[in-house]
């Protein structure tokens, strides 16, 4: 199943035959409302390969790591002094 939107043509490619998404009548319907990220297993955004065999391409879970955590103590901080 291979379902292109959008204008930079985004293209997610997952399994039809997991449990989840049989019976596949509609892929658009059947990826967002049936399926979950075990069933990608490609992910293309604007021609770039963001995830292939179900894997991120060229992100640094690390950094990444550290920049979601320090958004979330931010804003932690954030709602302790609106609290206030």
């Amino acid at each position: 199943m291979i379902v292109a939107v959008g204008p930079g043509l985004h293209i997610a490619a997952g399994g039809a035959g997991d449990v989840n998404t049989m019976p596949l009548n509609d892929a658009v319907g059947t990826l967002v409302l049936g399926a979950d990220a075990r069933n990608i297993d490609a992910v293309v955004v604007a021609g770039r390969i963001r995830e292939a065999a179900g894997q991120l391409v060229d992100v640094d879970l690390d950094e990444l790591r550290r920049t979601v955590t320090a958004s979330r103590d931010a804003i932690r901080v954030r709602q302790r002094g609106a609290g206030s």
